[in-house]
């Protein structure tokens, strides 16, 4: 699962995924409390709303299984698998600060092989793959 060629084309997938979700992400902003996860922690409906409609398309795309930190999924630790916190930083989204984006990674076998952070409030993009370079707005990072 570690070909330059494939991992390039499931990172392709996935920024066109998230570059679509962006502009409903920023649309959302100040989205209120609507569950509690716990005593400190919580996600709005938006949470849930980015969370399903990323990971059905992950897998449409990619025929690769999301894990979300709202719905959960397959673990992990052995096979491939697609990791996604629709809002990180929901206090700060819900709040209406910027300091808030979307993560995505794909896991083989437990070991990170792509990585994406959108920070779509502040137009930032930044993403991976295992051997190659830092993304920044889809420019090699310098």
């Amino acid at each position: 699962m570690t070909d330059t060629a494939d991992l390039s084309r499931l990172l392709a997938v996935a920024s066109e995924i998230l570059d679509g979700a962006a502009e409903r992400f920023v649309a959302g902003r100040g989205a209120p409390r609507s569950v509690d996860k716990g005593p400190d922690d919580f996600a709005t409906d938006l949470d849930l709303e980015l969370e399903r409609r990323i990971s059905g398309e992950l897998t449409e795309r990619t025929g690769i299984a999301v894990h979300g930190e709202e719905f959960g999924g397959p673990g992990a630790g052995t096979g491939t698998v697609w990791l996604l916190d629709p809002i990180d930083g929901t206090v700060n989204y819900s709040a209406g600060l910027p300091t808030a984006g979307i993560l995505l990674a794909l896991v083989h076998d437990g070991e990170p092989i792509i990585g994406l952070t959108w920070l779509p409030l502040v137009g930032e993009r930044f993403a991976a793959t295992v051997d190659g370079p830092l993304l920044h707005n889809g420019v090699p990072a310098e």
